[in-house]
């Protein structure tokens, strides 16, 4: 059975706050849709423990042709959330050559480099957290005796 993208898009919508995306998803439903699948790209690329094939999947029916536990929906929603930040972080850290080091501190604090960064952390230690929890919960400790 397959697994729709709109179940992971509606985790990462949950975890985000941006108007712009809200208004593309209403404006322009494609565009939102193939942005949002650029953030999946990115998760599967870190999610590498998933006991399923994330490769398997179909753009065009908007699905992983295998069922994702819930917990593997909330790993790659985790992970797209860092590669949603991405752009954010880069643009800023764009302005470094361009301005002397006093005004690129300025810059990045008033733009909130380091509020972006502590954020795409955290949300990529979750991640990490819930794929750690899923690996130990699904061991066999029989082997260890």
């Amino acid at each position: 059975m397959a697994t729709p993208y709109s179940n992971i898009f509606t985790r990462f919508l949950r975890k985000i706050y941006d108007i712009s995306l809200a208004d593309s998803l209403i404006s322009n439903a494609n565009l939102a849709e193939s942005q949002m699948i650029g953030y999946i790209d990115s998760a599967v690329e870190n999610y590498i423990q998933c006991a399923v094939d994330l490769d398997d999947r179909d753009d065009t029916l908007m699905q992983f042709n295998q069922t994702l536990k819930s917990y593997d929906e909330e790993i790659i929603a985790l992970w797209m959330i860092s590669s949603y930040l991405s752009p954010f972080i880069v643009s800023i850290m764009n302005l470094q050559p361009f301005l002397t080091d006093n005004e690129f501190n300025m810059a990045s604090s008033r733009l909130g480099l380091g509020n972006k960064l502590a954020l795409q952390k955290e949300y990529e230690n979750k991640a990490e957290t819930l794929i750690s929890k899923h690996s130990y919960a699904g061991m066999d400790y029989t082997q260890f005796n």
